[in-house]
């Protein structure tokens, strides 16, 4: 985390905020497998991490195929977009649930409500979010952990 967050965690008597590398397993042990960290708590998990590589399934030019989504950029969108979010809640939840208390807020897409073109990877892990938030809302929210999502817009 930068200074400048860290300054604002204080001003707003936050007790801590830690920021996850697209959500890699390795950190699952910072983020919930410590029991909630120092301070023994996690109070809130906001899932805003996501990445764009625009690029068509199948391209063709005048009745030819000219070529496809690179394989990378449709793994690199999937692994920050969907399984970011899948690893942190599930490190976060069992905290969550043995507290009683928390919440989780997902960020997702308007486009994961409907479509856009050439953007088949991004329109599939904002749909999954949207998705994973509904059970989630079910599953660990039962126990106290509630889920949101809030569907925005950046252009780019």
């Amino acid at each position: 985390m930068n200074e400048a967050a860290r300054q604002a965690c204080r001003r707003r008597n936050r007790r801590d905020v830690l920021q996850s590398e697209r959500g890699r397993p390795a950190r699952r042990a910072e983020l919930g497998g410590g029991g909630g960290g120092e301070y023994g708590r996690i109070d809130i998990l906001v899932n805003n991490a996501g990445v764009l590589r625009d690029g068509q399934l199948v391209k063709v030019k005048d009745g030819e195929l000219t070529g496809f989504m690179s394989e990378a950029d449709f793994d690199l969108v999937i692994s920050v977009n969907l399984k970011g979010v899948f690893n942190c809640t599930q490190a976060v939840a069992p905290v969550m649930i043995k507290q009683g208390s928390g919440v989780i807020l997902n960020a997702s897409s308007i486009v994961g409500a409907g479509w856009q073109l050439w953007q088949t990877n991004y329109v599939a892990t904002k749909s999954a979010v949207i998705g994973m938030t509904k059970v989630w809302a079910r599953e660990p929210g039962r126990y106290g952990a509630r889920q949101r999502r809030r569907p925005g817009f950046t252009p780019h």
